[in-house]
């Protein structure tokens, strides 16, 4: 985990856009749709974006998934899908603020001692951390793409992102409500993470889910007039210490991005398949900030 501050570069407005789970090298990666979203982000002057890893497939032989079927055949070796990932960020790598290491990626890291392909594709990019990230031990050389966790400091707002490593299916007959299940297994998993975020987003469950803060009537005494009266409290930073703050757990928004790996492709048995896992929700979480407020994040698909 790294510790990120942006504060002294952004803008007062922007939109900051959470996406990953590419899979390049596997057949099914969904390369039109992701190419709409480079458009998107390349649509406004101030879109940032972090990509959350899992950004090659990365899978060997010797794995219980490999499937040579599923393999692109331009793309089988690990060099070559590292190739294909840097060209297909290329276009949006001068809005690509950060990036993190997923699963997929951490198999390598293990295999090669060390070898880290989403390192690899920031050195192709040129995407840096800022001088401020210093090492944190003896040793330690902070090159971006080398966590698993990120927490990012922006002017007004802060955010934690990591990829993950479990999943949740509900098991609701009712949609509506197998979506609350699982939006609320996201906010369980992410909250005991931090406690001073406005944002809290992971990767790796390829579903699109937010959990938006929880606005529910408060009554309280307002001390000027005397009178009791309901208000809907608004996210704040409640002090701890002239440097320190937390946030009530009820005002975040907690969320996970979708993916652009497609989980059923005709022709072709996938692991999602054998697995029988629900189908790939393709598509990216974005945070909107006017005026250096915060003013909702949305989950936006692609198809």
């Amino acid at each position: 985990m790294r510790y990120v501050d942006y504060s002294e570069e952004m803008p007062g407005s922007y939109e900051w856009w959470y996406f990953g789970d590419k899979h390049l090298g596997n057949i099914g990666y969904k390369r039109k749709p992701f190419s709409k979203f480079r458009v998107k982000v390349l649509s406004k002057k101030h879109a940032y974006a972090i990509d959350g890893g899992d950004g090659i497939e990365a899978i060997t032989p010797d794995d219980r998934r490999f499937n040579i079927d599923a393999m692109d055949p331009a793309a089988t070796r690990l060099d070559h899908q590292i190739e294909a990932e840097t060209r297909e960020l290329e276009p949006i790598a001068s809005r690509i603020k950060a990036k993190l290491f997923g699963n997929h990626e951490l198999t390598i890291i293990k295999k090669t001692n060390g070898i880290n392909p989403a390192v690899e594709v920031c050195k192709n990019l040129g995407i840096k951390y800022p001088e401020n990230v210093k090492p944190a031990f003896r040793g330690d050389k902070p090159l971006m793409g080398d966590s698993f966790t990120l927490k990012i400091n922006l002017p007004t707002v802060r955010f934690l992102a990591r990829h993950h490593m479990r999943n949740f299916t509900s098991r609701a007959q009712d949609e509506a409500m197998a979506e609350e299940h699982e939006a609320r297994w996201v906010k369980n998993q992410l909250r005991p993470l931090a406690a001073d975020c406005e944002v809290m987003v992971m990767f790796h469950v390829h579903k699109l889910r937010l959990r938006p803060p929880h606005q529910r009537l408060k009554m309280i005494n307002d001390s000027a007039t005397g009178k009791t009266r309901g208000v809907y409290p608004k996210p704040m930073r409640i002090p701890i210490s002239k440097t320190q703050y937390h946030i009530p757990h009820d005002q975040v928004w907690y969320g996970s991005s979708g993916a652009w790996l497609g989980s059923y492709e005709e022709g072709i048995t996938t692991y999602a398949e054998l697995g029988g896992f629900p189908p790939t929700e393709l598509g990216a979480l974005r945070m909107i900030v006017k005026n250096d407020k915060l003013q909702y994040v949305e989950k936006v698909p692609f198809s």
